[in-house]
């Protein structure tokens, strides 16, 4: 759940009300890697004119911004070799934080691979949002990565290039059609510890398809960092709200991106045959009557 700050709440108590009943403490407010606080003694996140300090795991104290905080963390990791690189990644990404003056969205598919969502809704963005810097990331390995090179120039870059890296501190929203965790953070397992409260950009989930089987496990809120998740269909928005822990807002019923590049022919006159592949196993061996009477046919 989302809790609303302002300079009034100097501190928040989190507690769990069982059975209407019964009060008891939280022992964590969350697993340390699912949220953006720093990796110290007393977790921080600086935002705006705003400082919130995560004490004892379980209580909020909201106090006005100090730097103070930031420069000893800062100093605390060059200190030591094993996290040195941390302090000055954290150095670069606070320096590029300050000197940001443009809207910088990010998008990515597959990281061999584009043709998804992604790349579809950044053809829109750098077509018609002028008011968007817009970036396309793939590895620079990918064939994919030169066709849109020819196409975009240089806002298609390399993902985990130092370029990415720099726009990672620098993003608004991030896009894409797939939900790894390497996509919030491709910082490492050491360096993304350590810099992590510099990442506050927004997540849109935009899927690769519409979802038939029941991942709720696998992208529920509690496990995924997402903030929008885009749907195609009515039913398939409602179970994403019942059952994978994302309010009506966060949800948006859009269709996919991809959606909007198909053609429609009908003007023509010649017969078109289209061909609609599904991933149902159980249908893969049935006869044709069989195949028609299927609830995926209807």
């Amino acid at each position: 759940f989302d809790i609303h700050l302002h300079d009034g709440i100097k501190t928040i108590e989190v507690k769990y009300l069982v059975n209407n009943q019964a009060l008891e403490d939280i022992k964590q407010v969350s697993k340390t890697q699912h949220t953006n606080f720093s990796n110290t003694k007393i977790p921080f996140r600086q935002y705006k004119n705003r400082t919130l300090k995560l004490k004892d795991n379980k209580k909020i104290i909201n106090s006005r911004k100090h730097r103070m905080p930031v420069i000893k963390n800062i100093l605390g990791l060059i200190k030591k070799q094993h996290t040195r690189k941390s302090g000055i990644y954290k150095s670069i990404g606070i320096i590029n934080k300050k000197i940001n003056n443009q809207k910088v969205w990010l998008f990515v598919d597959r990281l061999e691979k584009a043709g998804d969502n992604a790349e579809a809704l950044f053809d829109y963005v750098y077509k018609n949002k002028k008011d968007v810097t817009p970036f396309f990331l793939i590895n620079s390995s990918s064939p994919d990565y030169i066709k849109l090179r020819n196409k975009y120039g240089s806002k298609v870059v390399g993902f985990n290039s130092k370029k990415h890296h720099l726009l990672m501190f620098k993003a608004e929203k991030v896009f894409s059609s797939h939900s790894e965790a390497y996509l919030n953070n491709p910082f490492g397992t050491i360096n993304g510890k350590f810099i992590r409260e510099l990442l506050d950009f927004e997540f849109v989930f935009l899927e690769h398809g519409v979802l038939q089987n029941d991942l709720s496990t696998l992208l529920h809120k509690r496990n995924k960092p997402m903030d929008y998740f885009i749907t195609s269909a009515k039913k398939e928005k409602e179970e994403i709200i019942q059952k994978y822990g994302f309010s009506e807002k966060e949800v948006l019923l859009s269709g996919l991106p991809r959606f909007d590049l198909l053609k429609s022919n009908s003007k023509k006159k010649e017969k078109c045959i289209t061909i609609m592949p599904t991933w149902r196993p159980n249908l893969l061996g049935v006869s044709d009557n069989e195949f028609l009477n299927s609830l995926f046919f209807k």
